[in-house]
C-alpha cells in the first residue's frame, strides 16, 4: 500500500548572506542588554519605593510619606491612609510580579510558578485599576472641605466627574481656595 505522506523536503540555510549570524548573535546582545536594564531599573524603582514608604511605616513616621507624595498621608483619616497604604503595597506586587514573568528560565523551568504569579499579577492590576475606578466614580465632598479619600486628589489625578478642571493651584493637588489661604496640603 503506498504511503499518503510527503516525502521530507529539506530546509534552506539560514545564514544565506555573509555576517547573517553574527547579525543574529548582535540582536540577541541587544535583547539581553535591554532586558537586563530593564530588569535593574523594575529592581531600583522597587527598591525605592519599599525603602522610603515601607521603612517610614515600619519606624512609626508615616507623615515621612509626604515628602514625596503631597498627603499621602493625613492624620486622622484611616481609610485614606490605608488605600494610599494599599495603592504602594500592589505597587511593588506588580512591579516585582512583572519583572518575574518575563524570565523566560522561569517559564520553561517552573510552569506552574509562572501561570500563579501571572494570575496574582492580573489580581494586583485589576484591584489597583478598580481603586482608580471607584476614585473617579464618587463625587468629592466640596462643601464640607474634607480631604478624606475619594474627596482628596494626588497629584496630577484627574477631576471627578462633576468636578471643576483643575485651576493649577500646585503641585499639592489642593483647591485654590486653600491655596489663597495659605493652609498646608501635609497639615
Amino acid at each position: 500500500m503506498p504511503s499518503l505522506s510527503a516525502p521530507p523536503v529539506p530546509r534552506p540555510a539560514v545564514a544565506t548572506r555573509p555576517g547573517a549570524a553574527s547579525g543574529r548573535g548582535v540582536l540577541r546582545a541587544a535583547v539581553a542588554t535591554w532586558f537586563g536594564v530593564a530588569m535593574l531599573g523594575q529592581l531600583a524603582f522597587a527598591a525605592y519605593v519599599v525603602g522610603l514608604y515601607g521603612g517610614a511605616a515600619l519606624s512609626g513616621q508615616a507623615a515621612h510619606w509626604n515628602r514625596v507624595t503631597p498627603r499621602a498621608w493625613v492624620p486622622g483619616e484611616p481609610v485614606g491612609n490605608l488605600v494610599f497604604a494599599s495603592h504602594v503595597a500592589f505597587t511593588v506586587a506588580i512591579l516585582l510580579g512583572g519583572l518575574i514573568q518575563l524570565l523566560p528560565p522561569l517559564r520553561r523551568r517552573a510552569p506552574a510558578l509562572h501561570r500563579w504569579n501571572g494570575r496574582l499579577y492580573l489580581a494586583a492590576a485589576v484591584v489597583l485599576a478598580a481603586r482608580w475606578a471607584a476614585s473617579r466614580s464618587r463625587p468629592a465632598r466640596p462643601s464640607t472641605g474634607s480631604r478624606s479619600w475619594p474627596a482628596r486628589r494626588w497629584p496630577g489625578a484627574l477631576p471627578g466627574p462633576d468636578e471643576p478642571p483643575s485651576t493649577g493651584a500646585g503641585r499639592c493637588g489642593c483647591s485654590s481656595a486653600s491655596a489663597a489661604s495659605g493652609s498646608s496640603a501635609s497639615a
